[in-house]
């Protein structure tokens, strides 16, 4: 952060008062704030249940030989033991990076597990580990050439375990290893290509693999060797499952090809041909008593047969959308593994999103119905009136939510395939926006669910590159969203390097490129790279922090009428929001030249939030850095190391003197924004927060993150203690005070600020009589200056314009006239500046202007009866245009009843 020499004219006790209030001239410090209490405040209740919720995509799933731990594995890394009846987590054991394959012992005592995806690629050879399943640590992992294990199970002795493996290449292979030796003791060749399943018969003397070749392939568990094969009717018939009957004469398998088979195992040929899914088999499993099979696949579906005859007895249909049907049958696999309990009383299935949903048996019934989201939620918003809060994330839903009853009251699904990414209330809320993957903005009645307006692309309207359903794996994207003040425009920020301007009552979309001929009023060009990820990885891979962050890179400033939008991983651009003019450029790397405020400290930028006065604008990089910036100076007003790890979401509270920060870390702070301290950490932030949002009246903070569920807290009581220096200043004190507010410097300004605040009573008549005041200047001397910006003596120019910005909005009118008239070019270049800084958002303001800013801030902070009568007069006062709105915004905040504790 540029750190300006500190003027002579300092009051000693100004100096003295800077690391009491927080500040210091060196305010980039790098060491984290100091710690509140260890004593955390839990939620007041939680929007979705957590049973059975996964935190990723549900790849595997597997029931204890004693049937009390129902165990599932997942694309995020981790293997989860849940309490079979009450669905409770039990132990989470970190395997990552996925979740491949997994297999209990017969004892229940152990379980295995390979992480697969990367692991060739990343040379660190197979991703095996053996775990204890009561104390959930991890016995010993084993260790290979470079591989990823596909499909696991343990021999019925529990000494084996088998494993299916792919190698570099893609060739598949069957290994044997020896538990208590950790050896491998054989390596089974003969499979063409990958290896996507492997069972045991419960005898233990025979076994079975097989994979994207045609072939189900036999072998001896115990010396290795071939004991033949069952081959499937044509090459492309690629198997996702087996499972072996109780008694070991029958083999079930399941296929991409949408069909179940049922193998006579000593004969060597096929029984059965079973067709009842519309997509792609995914899992199959016999039941304990063999009469019965049970079959999963991507269409939601699943599938009970007749072990002998074949008959399909009963179909239990998971509820999903019109497009995932599509999807389902268009071939577009979705992970749907299955499990049976051992008395075969449940049938637990996973595939919808991360959710594991389990249905009776003999009735069919759904036991433990979750409720939510079925993935990770990445958007939030409290509707306008805080009765209700809408969310979305993974599962391409929004669901609406009554705060109050605690219970989801509409659940909103599109036709797009993709992710959505953002939501917003309109200020009546009578419409909320959506946006998200392909990329596509969607306006709704929150009444009713109907679908108001679209605005996209070609893809996102289902005439994709891959056929009828668009390309779901697109890298373009719609990553926030912001209603204007008025409610009448939208704007988005998309990943191709646009925010578009969208007018919610007609559907044209606007992309904001002025060309020749068009009307600026209508479209403007902003040149603003959001959103995209440093590697330049697909925003659909999922909550990946390290490539796919969820930044918030986008925000409207209330009332300053200035669009803020990341235009490089280290630069924030500000803009005019009605003609898209470049206001300001705010950066992390070397100056720019003019305009620029720079710090060589930050580093790329994840997300960024603005207060609700538009005053301060906060900043986290993705090294748990935070700055915090003045938007009408453009001066930084501190920088910190505020996380070890990345910050993933950050939120003002309404009446901005709070900061809400969630990181990696699963830690949600709540901030002082002016001093960095952390006023207090909250409890049960569950498995990673990443999306917050404040109620309006400032009582209640939401919470979403990679559960699919969330969480309120009551934090109306939460503010940051105020300082105990200052209270007794002398009527000179003030004045110098007053005058340090006019500093460009805005930490000097700032601790000013915070010592009148505190002062309040001493400081109100003062505040009044400048804030007040009535322009005091010479017109004739006024006119002098004017004609000095045409001096031919540089100095004499410079001097002059000097004064007159100094005059600022006091002047706006003569300078206007002066302007409009018929002036030398020189003159009207520099007139045409300082009328610049007249108008809205009032950026790099004169210094006298920017004084009374600050002490409309001063007046809104103390929010006494006293204080808002002033800001009423201020209001009307002939102090120019620009002090007038400011005062009139601060005045109506103070009166509103959101504003909150």
């Amino acid at each position: 952060m540029r750190v300006h020499p500190w003027h002579t004219s300092v009051p000693v006790g100004l100096l003295i008062l800077l690391p009491l209030l927080g500040f210091t001239q060196d305010s980039s410090r790098d060491q984290p704030q100091e710690e509140p209490p260890e004593t955390r405040r839990e939620p007041i209740y939680v929007l979705g249940t957590t049973q059975f919720r996964h935190l990723g995509d549900v790849l595997n799933l597997e029931y204890s030989p004693d049937g009390t731990i129902l165990a599932s594995g997942g694309g995020d890394g981790y293997l989860m033991l849940w309490d079979a009846g009450t669905g409770g987590l039990q132990r989470r054991l970190d395997v990552g990076p996925r979740v491949s394959a997994f297999a209990f012992s017969a004892d229940g005592r152990s379980i295995v597990a390979g992480a697969g995806s990367g692991q060739i690629a990343s040379g660190k050879g197979l991703g095996l580990s053996l775990w204890d399943v009561a104390s959930g640590e991890k016995i010993r992992t084993f260790d290979d050439e470079k591989s990823e294990v596909t499909s696991a199970a343990f021999t019925p002795d529990g000494k084996k375990i088998v494993l299916g493996v792919v190698i570099t290449g893609g060739t598949g292979q069957v290994h044997i290893w020896d538990v208590e030796g950790g050896a491998l003791l054989h390596r089974l060749f003969g499979h063409e290509s990958r290896v996507n399943a492997v069972a045991v018969a419960p005898d233990g003397k025979l076994m079975a693999s097989a994979g994207q070749d045609p072939y189900i392939r036999l072998w001896d568990p115990v010396t290795g060797e071939k004991r033949g094969k069952l081959a499937l009717p044509h090459r492309r018939t690629a198997t996702s499952d087996l499972d072996f009957s109780p008694d070991g004469a029958r083999i079930a398998s399941a296929h991409e090809d949408v069909t179940v088979r049922l193998w006579d195992v000593g004969q060597r040929r096929l029984l059965h041909s079973l067709a009842g899914h519309l997509g792609p088999v995914e899992g199959v499993a016999f039941f304990p008593d063999g009469k019965s099979v049970a079959s999963s696949g991507s269409d939601r579906n699943v599938c009970i047969w007749d072990g002998e005859t074949g008959k399909l007895r009963r179909k239990i249909t998971q509820k999903a959308g019109f497009m995932e049907k599509l999807m389902a049958m268009a071939f577009v696999a979705d992970k749907a593994p299955l499990a049976i309990s051992p008395d075969g009383k449940t049938i637990a299935a996973g595939g919808a999103r991360s959710v594991i949903r389990r249905w009776d048996q003999e009735s069919g019934k759904e036991l433990n119905v979750t409720v939510g989201h079925r993935s990770y939620i990445v958007a939030m918003a409290f509707s306008p009136d805080g009765k209700r809060i809408a969310t979305g994330g993974g599962d391409k839903t929004i669901r609406l939510w009554d705060i109050r009853k605690r219970k989801e009251i509409q659940k909103l699904h599109s036709m797009r395939t993709g992710s959505v990414h953002t939501v917003a209330f309109s200020p009546d809320g009578k419409t909320l926006a959506s946006a998200g993957q392909e990329p596509f903005v969607e306006l709704w009645d929150p009444a009713s669910g109907k679908q108001l307006r679209f605005w996209g692309t070609q893809s996102s309207t289902g005439m994709g590159p891959i056929g009828a359903f668009g390309n779901p794996w697109s890298e373009r994207s719609v990553k926030t969203i912001s209603y204007t003040r008025d409610g009448k425009f939208l704007f988005a920020s998309a990943t191709d390097g646009t925010v578009w301007r969208l007018d919610p009552g007609r559907a044209k979309k606007v992309r904001f490129q002025q060309a020749a001929g068009e009307d600026p009023s209508e479209a403007f060009w902003i040149q603003a790279r959001v959103g995209r990820s440093s590697d330049d990885r697909s925003l659909l891979s999922g909550p990946d922090f390290q490539s796919s962050p969820w930044e918030e890179t986008l925000a409207l400033t209330p009332g300053r009428q200035m669009i803020i939008s990341r235009s490089s991983s280290r630069s924030i651009d500000l803009r005019d929001r009605a003609s898209g003019k470049l206001l300001l450029k705010l950066v992390s790397d070397s100056p720019e030249g003019q305009g620029v405020s720079s710090d060589s400290t930050l580093a790329e930028i994840a997300s960024l939030a603005v207060s609700s006065d538009g005053r301060l604008l906060a900043v986290a990089d993705k090294k748990g850095k935070l700055r915090i910036w003045e938007l009408a100076s453009g001066q930084a007003l501190r920088t910190w190391r505020h996380s070890r790890r990345r910050i993933t979401a950050l939120v003002f509270s309404p009446n901005g003197r709070l900061l809400v920060t969630a990181n990696e870390d699963k830690e949600i702070h709540l901030v002082d924004p002016r001093s960095g301290v952390t006023v207090e950490k909250l409890g049960d932030t569950g498995e990673g927060p990443l999306c917050l949002a404040f109620s309006p009246d400032g009582f209640t903070l939401a919470a979403g993150g990679l559960e699919g569920i969330v969480r309120l807290w009551d934090v109306r009581d939460i503010s940051p203690p105020p300082p105990t220096v200052g209270e007794n200043l002398t009527p000179g004190e003030i004045r110098e005070l007053l005058r340090e507010l006019a500093q460009e410097d805005a930490i000097r300004a700032y601790v000013a600020m915070q010592t009148l605040e505190i002062s309040a009573e001493l400081c109100l008549p003062f505040i009044e009589g400048h804030l007040l005041a009535t322009a005091e200047f010479d017109p004739t001397e006024v006119r002098r200056q004017v004609l000095n910006l045409n001096h031919d003596d540089f100095a004499v120019r410079e001097r002059a314009d000097k004064v007159l910005r100094s005059l600022g909005g006091q002047v706006e009118a003569i300078l206007k006239k002066t302007f409009e008239a018929e002036s030398p070019p020189e003159v009207k270049s520099r007139i045409g500046k300082i009328l610049d800084a007249c108008r809205p958002p009032y950026l790099a303001a004169p210094s006298e202007t920017l004084r009374r800013f600050r002490e409309i801030a001063v007046l809104e902070r103390i929010g006494s009866e006293d204080a808002r009568k002033i800001l009423q007069a201020a209001a009307k006062a002939s102090a120019g245009r620009a002090v007038r709105e400011e005062a009139h915004l601060a005045q109506e905040r103070m009166v509103s009843p959101w504003r909150g504790f």
